[in-house]
């Protein structure tokens, strides 16, 4: 079967999408170990750690939404 620019486009949408989840997925690992040892950092550290932490789980659920309107079955959180 022939890639179509539709099919191709859709592809590569969702290839990136895939890796800003993934992205988002190892950022929020590092920012929430930093937390869990918060006697090792400044207070002021830890509100940026904690505000950044808010943020990428807010851009995490956006990600979520956008691949599901893509297809309802996968599941990003294996990505």
């Amino acid at each position: 079967m022939a890639l179509t620019k539709t099919r191709t486009r859709t592809q590569t949408t969702l290839t990136k999408l895939a890796r800003l989840i993934a992205n988002v997925h190892g950022e929020l690992a590092l920012v929430e170990k930093l937390l869990g040892s918060p006697d090792e950092l400044p207070d002021a550290q830890l509100r940026g750690l904690a505000a950044k932490r808010a943020e990428l789980r807010e851009l995490r659920t956006a990600l979520y939404a956008s691949l599901h309107q893509f297809d309802p079955r996968l599941d990003p959180t294996d990505i």
